[in-house]
């Protein structure tokens, strides 16, 4: 579990780690160059440059039409890889900041030593230093607020869902639609009135459009593949043909057995397989039928819910148990019974009971009593003595 939820940082750092150095060369009508300097004479400039896959080409631009110059070089680009970093995404743990320290961020500083740039690196390397030492130390980073151990327990709904989020969001990035339909199933059932389903909602489209067109291009191909299938079998000796067809009624059997899993866990998003008709249609449906449910969907009192509960941890956050009741209180009976908004009333009424109770009249007469009685008791000071003679 850990590696997959280190896998997306991972890949951003790769992708860093091997950015190119590119020269930029602007020109004084604005168009701007990038690749590298071969050469620089007072007649010519020459830039080789990429311009498609593994295409190179060489450009020479005369000296008298360019503007500027920019040469990268490898401080500049280390430089510019600390700045991507910035601001660090949330929910990043004490592991994940370690790792990115050690294969980026330390690495990065020292190719900055010497120049004029390290000042810069340093500033930055020092504030990731900071966070992954709040990291450590429990704390965690969501919706760019820090939360220590308390934090987390009352925001721990809003924490788990945007974990969820932005593992829909990598498999979105990925165009892997399945799993991120899977986990938007699980943000509506777990998490509806977190802010962060209410983001994976207006996500949904696209992962809907982008399996449905798979599975309606795989419907159409399979008159074909079968067509191919049947050809192919039938090329074959009878050998062969029976080792094949054992092997493909082995990879339906295996098909088959993970229908039923999926089916038993409950999900309405199951797999299909290119050569099964029925897996097709039935997951072309399960689509079409989605999209009409979520016409149908009150968006609206969803979003003033979720922003409701939202308030509500605010407050307790802030120690106002009484603003959090009064939010709490405009959400629409129809959402009492949810989980997250009973989860919130209970953390209310925990702050409430843990609240000191203020005084009452009847308690703020009994506290002064003895103090009038203690009074009429004692003596009178020598100044007191002194003005009642005087009055007399």
């Amino acid at each position: 579990m850990k590696n997959r939820l280190l896998l997306p940082l991972a890949t951003a750092w790769v992708c860093l780690l091997g950015s190119a150095l590119a020269d930029t060369v602007v020109t004084k009508d604005g168009q701007s160059f990038q690749g590298k300097v071969l050469s620089d004479t007072e007649a010519y400039v020459v830039l080789r440059m990429e311009i498609g896959s593994g295409i190179v080409t060489e450009k020479r631009i005369p000296k008298t039409e360019v503007a500027s110059i920019d040469r990268d070089s490898p401080a500049k680009k280390a430089l510019s890889r600390l700045n991507s970093l910035l601001p660090t995404q949330d929910l990043l743990t004490a592991e994940q900041y370690d790792r990115l320290l050690q294969e980026v961020v330390e690495p990065a500083v020292a190719e900055t030593t010497g120049t004029d740039l390290q000042a810069q690196a340093e500033e930055i390397a020092s504030e990731l230093r900071a966070e992954a030492s709040k990291a450590r130390e429990g704390q965690i980073r969501f919706n760019g607020i820090w939360f220590g151990p308390k934090g987390r327990a009352l925001y721990q709904q809003e924490i788990a869902a945007g974990r969820l989020l932005a593992g829909m969001k990598e498999a979105l990035q990925s165009k892997r639609w399945l799993q991120a339909l899977r986990i938007y199933e699980r943000l509506e059932g777990e998490y509806l009135l977190t802010q962060s389903y209410g983001e994976a909602l207006r996500s949904l489209s696209p992962a809907l459009r982008g399996l449905l067109g798979e599975i309606k291009q795989q419907l159409q191909l399979l008159p074909l593949k079968l067509q191919e299938q049947r050809k192919g079998l039938e090329a074959m000796t009878p050998a062969e043909r029976s080792r094949t067809e054992d092997a493909i009624a082995q990879e339906m059997a295996r098909f088959e057995a993970t229908l039923e899993r999926e089916e038993a866990s409950g999900t309405r998003w199951l797999s299909s397989h290119y050569l099964d008709e029925k897996s097709l249609g039935d997951s072309e449906e399960t689509i079409l039928d989605e999209a009409d449910r979520l016409k149908a969907l009150d968006r609206e009192s969803l979003a003033q819910t979720s922003e409701q509960l939202s308030a509500a941890l605010a407050a307790l956050s802030a120690g106002s148990p009484q603003l959090a009741a009064d939010k709490l209180e405009a959400v629409s009976k129809s959402f009492h019974k949810h989980p997250q908004f009973l989860f919130v009333e209970e953390q209310i009424e925990a702050a409430f009971s843990q609240a000191p109770e203020p005084p009452t009249e009847a308690t703020s007469q009994e506290a002064a009593a003895p103090e009038e009685k203690e009074a009429e008791s004692s003596p009178a000071s020598p100044d007191s003595q002194g003005d009642a003679a005087e009055g007399a």
